[in-house]
């Protein structure tokens, strides 16, 4: 019984979260088609280029040893900031690490796979500060971004613990939107168009509901003729 109350509460969630997230991605993928030619990426795609190569010319386990630390200092640095104890972490390259955290929440579970931590206050310089060393900042903000997607994609094929907790259906959906709106966010940061970031947080918002609609009247249709079915096969 807690099994199926389980399954049904995981099944309402991905039902809750798939209009909202088809409306970013929608809206991320009309932002990406209107970004203008000439747009000045080039330092960060430079960034981004160097954080793959560094991170595939480390060893395998000096590479798993990184991963772990950021991944568990995630999970410590989100436990801190929502009042949690955090009590130890445990970062190994050759075994499992942990982050013993009392009474954690899905937002910790989820950290590691949607906070990159490091590109966050590059951001926060390049947005307040669009003159300091643009060059630089843009080159860490595409090293530091790449380095969290490597990470992100070595994590993602083992199965991790945190993910079963919080069921892999979710896991998965909340990644995939949080990731593509810091991507969206960094172009908009680094092109300086903040007011075209504003009107993406609010184009996808206000056309939530619409998905929402159809999504319920999709429903109420399977709903439907799965009556019918049943009227006619059961006596």
């Amino acid at each position: 019984m807690t099994r199926l109350l389980d399954w049904l509460i995981r099944l309402l969630l991905v039902l809750l979260l798939l209009p909202v997230s088809y409306s970013f991605l929608r809206e991320s993928a009309c932002f990406v088609l209107a970004i203008p030619d000439g747009a000045p990426f080039i330092w960060a795609s430079v960034g981004a280029a160097a954080g793959f190569l560094t991170a595939m010319l480390f060893s395998e386990r000096v590479l798993r040893l990184l991963e772990a630390m950021s991944h568990e200092g995630k999970h410590a640095l989100v436990a801190l900031i929502l009042g949690h104890k955090v009590a130890g972490i445990e970062a190994y390259a050759d075994k499992d690490s942990a982050t013993l955290v009392a009474s954690p929440t899905w937002l910790i579970y989820l950290a590691p796979y949607t906070l990159p931590i490091l590109t966050l206050p590059l951001l926060v310089i390049r947005a307040a500060l669009p003159g300091f060393q643009p060059m630089i900042i843009d080159i860490l903000i595409g090293l530091t971004f790449m380095f969290h997607l490597v990470e992100l994609a070595d994590t993602l094929g083992h199965r991790q613990t945190d993910l079963k907790i919080v069921g892999y259906s979710v896991s998965l959906i909340i990644i995939v939107l949080v990731n593509v709106v810091f991507l969206i966010v960094i172009l908009a940061v680094i092109q300086g168009d903040l007011a075209g970031l504003l009107g993406y947080f609010r184009r996808s918002v206000t056309q939530s509901p619409t998905y929402y609609r159809i999504e319920f009247d999709l429903l109420r249709r399977l709903w439907t003729a799965f009556l019918s079915l049943s009227k006619q096969f059961l006596p």
